[in-house]
């Protein structure tokens, strides 16, 4: 509806008022214990129907503006709503009573309180009213049903939240007793073994003595004992005993035990254990837990204290079977000063792992943490005895082989060499400099100057330098290579335009050499000839590079390299994929990457968003989708009278999942809300689903913030819950755009290994991203990586804007098509994985979201330039697509902190600027609506980085920011105008963005598509993961 000129200054306000009116009391029916601020969040937040005026949306002045009418309408609806139950009476409206100076009309205020006060008249509920109370009734009373073990450990984060679901599961008496027998042979070891201690003090004063029993074996006058005795106590190899250093006590395993008989002296090799409260786990950790570490050390005998009374606790022979009891209570309250341990563990990589064989057999030289120290070591060089050829003058030999960072590395062999090896002899052409300030008429364009202020950094590294060996040799004592260089596309002296239609695996043979030290190699790769590059897996997987060209810097000339037999891809070794169960499963993202990985089959997945389940189902029609809770999945698969179809115990040999991240995220601006904490308590929900079925392996994803809520107490007691399980487990933190998804997405993610399995590493990149992310994490002073020798470069470079949307059609501004035609062949390397399978040879979902006629002006005004945004609008006044005009923002005050113009002309739009947001200025006074450059940004510009991106376009030569549930132009993360077009992208183009395959189908509105996109996990993100969970089936 819309109304006439004459009526539109009575008809909007109005219409503003019931809106906000609208959003407070559905929102606190909802949430009653929000604060004042979440509340205004909200109202921010909230897109207006279509017809309304472009700027309702925006404010916290309008709420205090309409204060009196806002509050009426909340005392009318208190009517008939119980005493305890009155909006009025919340934290925040009575922080709008404040601040507003309003109060509830007395003539209501009065009403509703002779209505408290009889015990005989019952209010009258709209149904609508009785509705919302009996939705908060439920909220208030539902908490989210545990296993005991899960329910145990995270009782003191979410306790109000989580409650125990008792298990009613009757057992096979077989398995019980087997489980009873192993319990008890335990405790026996744990509690009443009877350890004789002698302690030994005053070493200094005292002598000891010491003597040797069981030679095992003599080298070099150096003899290895089985044992020892000293004062009498025997003491053999695998005894654990306590350390004495300085003021301190350590435990430690004897590893080895040894005699000089030169020197006439003996010592212990000892590798260290670790208290799990010294840990990440920190104050989640049991006090009486221990974890072997990756530390060892040559002590003296006069070290030793005492024998340790510390025990090994193996896991149950029967321990896939008995999900969902808490076999480590009993341990926990009986075990007194009693220490055990069960795992091993690196500190460097948070790896908990089971012992390693090794420890099980000792070898009299050998220690197990010194071979993994030697095999990680880097800059250990080792060449052959025998030279090819020595140059005796110039102290030059040479060699066929060297071994460096324990890779032999030979002649004609590839390598990836630093990006700072060598140089090219050609000279790229230089595109076109970025514009990113230049001088403007500020009267024209007044927020320009801002642009200045603002910060951003997408810069790159470059990728890996690739090259093959010709020679190894040593000269005056350093060892160095000649390498033949291999030019990429970019290289060439067409520049980084040669790359928009190249692979990413393309390589061009030059004639170029050039000398090298050994240390700038850092690992073999696979360069072949092939004149077919279809027979190149166009995956990221293999990193697999490809030539059949040479180039030549001086003629700028490419020509057909010299014949070579042809190689292809070997085909990989068969694995059966694993059986798998996605809960939180969305429209699929987790899985469509574990599945492309070879790793998973997707069988079952479980999610209460019946529409996402749909999109899931449609691309997964072989997997048993539940549109259920998780909950209540957990409920039904611990129920034995559930008649529904659950896997059983045993079934399930992977679970994937990501819990909702509301509570965690940064762009939730409710996170601290009750319905955000009951949501981040579905993550015990995931734990427990894993104590139940017992997995051979367990994924879990959720936001770059899970790490620090609750000062990292909620990643703590995850790992802490999934060690107690017994499983072997660890956790990083990928950054998307490092595996080939167009966009900055950094998560956590959470790997999991039944006893007895191979722990998966994570993923190393594939490709280089934004030069200032960081890989590692730092929890209570203790700094992790997700892998040994994590490496700062990659084998590619990074995927861009170009890379994803260059093929697509044009939108017209018409009705939406489900499905049109591909504007183009396939430019990319991107676009032939995103196009492979699909077969139709048509793109769906290629619409987006119609905004109203202020808005859409606003995007035509924004320049086709790099960083373009809000800050390039002009102000001015312009007639609209609907009839209407803008209005001209006027500047009518000083900014303290942005001075005046060149040109003398003001920067304030509010009286607030000349004092500071904490000034006390009601600024819902100072609003100005139906300008061209939006009030809002400018009244916040200086406390949110200037607003750096809102109504911001793309660039075509860099990477998207974050994909979102909600394309909001205005937001946080508001650069989503196309580069080219003005619009905003398309469902397509974001489902792109996340790396979902073209032939991926989304059932839903628009606003269903964007919110399962956005939450997805990238698939191939998760295909990355897959692929190391591959390795270790």
């Amino acid at each position: 509806m819309t109304p006439s000129a004459d009526y539109r200054v009575y008809f909007y306000p109005l219409k503003e008022k019931s809106f906000l009116v609208h959003i407070i009391i559905n929102f606190l029916e909802d949430n009653e214990d929000i604060t004042y601020k979440e509340l205004i969040r909200k109202i921010e937040a909230a897109t207006p129907p279509q017809d309304y005026e472009d700027d309702i949306e925006v404010t916290e002045e309008a709420v205090r503006l309409h204060a009196e009418f806002i509050l009426e309408q909340i005392a009318s609806y208190d009517e008939s709503a119980d005493d305890v139950d009155k909006l009025s009476r919340t934290d925040c409206i009575q922080h709008l009573i404040v601040l507003s100076g309003k109060i509830i009309p007395e003539k209501k205020r009065m009403q509703s309180t002779s209505r408290s006060t009889s015990t005989n008249v019952q209010p009258k509920q709209t149904m609508q009213q009785k509705k919302f109370q009996d939705k908060r009734m439920k909220k208030k009373t539902q908490k989210e049903c545990n296993t005991k073990l899960v329910n145990r450990i995270f009782d003191s984060i979410f306790q109000d939240y989580v409650c125990c679901l008792e298990d009613v599961n009757n057992r096979e008496n077989s398995d019980f007793e087997c489980e009873i027998d192993e319990i008890e042979q335990f405790e026996h070891d744990f509690y009443e073994k009877e350890l004789k201690i002698n302690y030994f003090d005053d070493f200094s004063s005292t002598k000891l003595e010491v003597s040797f029993n069981n030679v095992i074996e003599c080298r070099n006058e150096v003899s290895l004992f089985e044992n020892f005795k000293i004062h009498g106590e025997v003491f053999k190899v695998g005894d654990c005993i306590y350390i004495d250093s300085q003021s301190a006590f350590h435990l430690g395993k004897i590893i080895s035990i040894r005699h000089d008989k030169i020197e006439n002296k003996g010592g212990l090799h000892v590798v260290y254990f670790i208290s799990a409260s010294d840990t990440i786990l920190g104050k989640a950790a049991s006090e009486n837990e221990y974890f072997l570490s990756n530390y060892c050390q040559t002590i003296g005998f006069k070290s030793i204290k005492c024998k340790s009374d510390i025990v090994f606790k193996p896991q149950l022979s029967n321990w896939k079977s008995i999900g969902g009891e808490d076999l480590e209570e009993k341990s926990i309250n009986n075990a007194g000063r009693r220490f055990y341990y069960s795992k091993f563990h690196d500190q460097k990589t948070c790896r908990f792992e089971d012992i390693p064989e090794a420890f099980n057999n000792l070898d009299a030289d050998s220690c197990p943490i010194c071979e993994i120290k030697n095999r990680e070591t880097q800059g250990t060089i080792s060449l052959p005895r025998y030279t090819l050829n020595e140059e005796i003058e110039l102290n030059l030999k040479l060699y066929n082989s060297v071994k460096w960072n324990n890779i032999e590395y030979k002649i004609k062999d590839s390598v990836f060499l630093l990006s700072s090896a060598f140089g090219f002899d050609a000279v790229p052409r230089s595109l076109p400099t970025r514009e990113n300030f230049r001088e403007v008429d500020e009267d024209k364009y007044p927020e320009y100057y801002r642009k200045a202020k603002s910060k951003e950094s997408l810069s790159t590294c470059e990728p890996y330098r690739i090259g093959e060996i010709v020679a190894i040799y040593t000269l005056r004592k350093e060892v160095g290579v000649r390498i033949r260089k291999f030019y990429r596309p970019e290289n060439t002296h067409l520049g980084k335009q040669a790359t928009y239609a190249a692979d990413f695996n393309l390589l061009y043979m030059s004639n170029e050499e050039t000398n090298v030290n050994i240390s700038a190699i850092v690992s073999k790769c696979k360069v072949t000839y092939c004149r077919t590059p279809s027979k190149i897996e166009l995956t990221y997987d293999q990193q697999h590079f490809y030539y059949n060209q040479t180039y030549d810097a001086r003629s700028e000339e490419l020509t057909r390299s010299e014949t070579h037999d042809e190689e292809v891809d070997e085909e990989p070794a068969e694995t059966l994929p694993l059986a798998t169960l996605d809960l939180f499963c969305g429209c699929g993202g987790l899985s469509e990457g574990l599945v492309q990985s070879g790793a998973a089959k997707s069988c079952w997945a479980v999610d209460e968003d019946l529409v996402a389940a749909a999109s899931f189902k449609k691309n997964h029609p072989d997997c048993v989708v539940y549109g259920y809770s998780c909950s209540t999945y957990l409920s039904m698969l611990m129920d034995p009278d559930c008649e529904l179809n659950l896997p059983a115990k045993g079934e399930v040999e992977f679970l994937c999942g990501g819990p909702p991240c509301q509570g965690f995220t940064g762009l939730n601006k409710f996170k601290d809300r009750l319905c955000a904490k009951l949501k981040n308590s579905l993550i015990t929900t995931q734990l427990s689903i894993c104590d139940w079925l017992r997995p051979r392996f367990f994924l879990m994803e959720n936001v770059q913030n899970f790490i620090r809520c609750n000062d990292s107490m909620v990643l703590k007691s995850t790992l802490r819950c999934l060690i107690a399980i017994g499983y072997q487990c660890t956790f990083g933190l990928l950054q998307a755009g490092n595996y080939g998804v167009p966009q900055r997405r950094r998560r956590v993610f959470i790997l999991a290994a039944a006893p007895g399995e191979k722990l998966p590493q994570f993923p190393l990149p594939t490709h280089v991203f934004n030069s200032h992310s960081t890989n590692s994490i730092t929890i209570d002073g203790i700094q992790m990586i997700p892998r040994h020798n994590w490496p700062t470069l990659a084998p590619y470079r990074n995927v861009t804007v170009r890379d994803t949307l260059s093929d697509l059609p044009d939108i017209e501004d018409t009705e939406p098509n489900e499905s049109q035609e591909y504007n183009a062949h396939i430019q990319s390397h991107y676009q032939k994985i995103l196009r492979k399978n699909n077969n139709t040879g048509l793109i769906r979902d290629h619409f987006y979201k119609r905004m109203n006629a202020i808005t859409t002006e606003r995007i035509l005004r924004i320049p086709r330039t790099h960083g373009a945004d809000w800050r390039d609008l002009p102000n001015i006044e312009i007639k609209l697509s609907d009839g209407t005009w803008t209005k001209k923002l006027e500047y009518n005050h000083d900014d303290v902190r942005n001075g005046r113009s060149r040109n003398g002309s003001r920067r304030g739009i509010c009286r607030c600027a000349e004092g500071g947001r904490k000034s006390g200025v009601n600024c819902n006074i100072y609003r100005q609506k139906g300008t061209l450059i939006p009030w809002f940004l400018v009244h916040t510009a200086n406390d949110n980085n200037q607003w750096n991106g809102a109504l911001g376009r793309l660039c075509l030569d860099d990477v998207f920011p974050i994909a979102l549930t909600k394309l909001t132009i205005s937001g946080k993360i508001g650069r989503v105008i196309h580069p080219e077009e003005n619009r905003i992208l398309s469902v397509r183009e974001c489902a792109r963005v996340q790396g979902f395959p073209d032939s991926y189908i989304f059932c839903g509105d628009i606003h269903d598509r964007h919110k399962q996109i956005g939450n997805a996990v990238p698939p191939l993100l998760a295909r990355a993961i897959g692929s190391e969970i591959r390795k270790c089936i």
